[in-house]
């Protein structure tokens, strides 16, 4: 085998074991960021009905007397 391909076989498997050591070091971050992803989502949404909230129909307003309803 000659010697220039058994380096480059040699970077190659550097590169693979670099890549795959970055790979598992950056799962936390990936985990973070997906959470907050998904808490961005739930507050936005939230922030959305704040904003717009659903018109209320005849039948759940509420009498201002007690005892007397639609």
């Amino acid at each position: 085998m000659p010697l220039w391909a058994l380096f480059i076989f040699g970077v190659f498997i550097g590169m693979l074991v670099g890549w795959t050591a970055c790979w598992f070091a950056q799962g936390r971050h990936r985990k973070l960021s997906r959470e907050r992803a998904r808490e961005i989502a739930r507050l936005q949404s939230e922030m959305e009905s704040v904003k717009n909230p659903a018109p209320i129909s005849a039948s759940t307003e509420l009498s201002p007397f007690i005892g007397i309803g639609p």
